[in-house]
């Protein structure tokens, strides 16, 4: 027994689509895992990030003392080696008021996703499944078009399809060309 056969007829389809939406799913699947994996990696992130802010927080210090305390409470080693770039860029100035301490470096430069997600998952992946995803939908949808042309062109008898096909097919070739360009 052939299980593409009784799939389609469970799922109510012809036999020759259920390739197609077989396809479909496993993308459709692969995505959501992908989504749902991704999700909660950028969660824990996000909670090792509030759980950083709440060290700040609690520290009766401030400048460079209060770093070097978050830097020996924190577990993660993404976050400390971000900790110490942070450290690595102070500068102490003396002044009027006292010791202060500056960075050389902004620090959206140092605490962006991409520094903080890097070695947490795959962030070229994560930024290109949008086009993969898009790419996949114009390739079905020209897929399941011929289908249906050819289904089409079935149904007519043969002179009609000879005539629609000599007419139609420099069109579709020239507008499918333009699509992909």
């Amino acid at each position: 027994m052939n299980m593409n056969f009784e799939l389609a007829k469970l799922l109510g389809i012809r036999y020759d689509l259920i390739v197609p939406v077989e396809v479909s799913a496993g993308i459709f699947f692969f995505s959501v895992i992908f989504y749902i994996s991704w999700s909660l990696k950028i969660g824990n992130t996000q909670n090792l990030l509030d759980q950083l802010r709440s060290h700040l927080a609690k520290t009766d210090s401030n400048g460079l003392d209060a770093l070097n305390t978050v830097i020996s409470k924190t577990q993660d080693p993404k976050i400390k080696s971000l900790l110490y770039e942070t450290r690595d860029n102070f500068i102490e100035v003396e002044g009027d008021l006292g010791t202060e301490y500056y960075s050389l470096k902004s620090y959206s430069d140092i605490w962006n996703a991409r520094g903080l997600l890097t070695g947490r998952m795959n962030l070229s992946l994560f930024e290109t499944m949008p086009n993969i995803l898009i790419g996949a939908g114009l390739m079905f949808t020209f897929m399941f078009l011929a289908w249906a042309l050819a289904d089409a062109g079935g149904a007519m008898g043969v002179e009609l399809q000879r005539k629609v096909s000599h007419y139609l097919q420099p069109i579709l070739s020239h507008r499918f060309l333009n699509n992909l360009a």
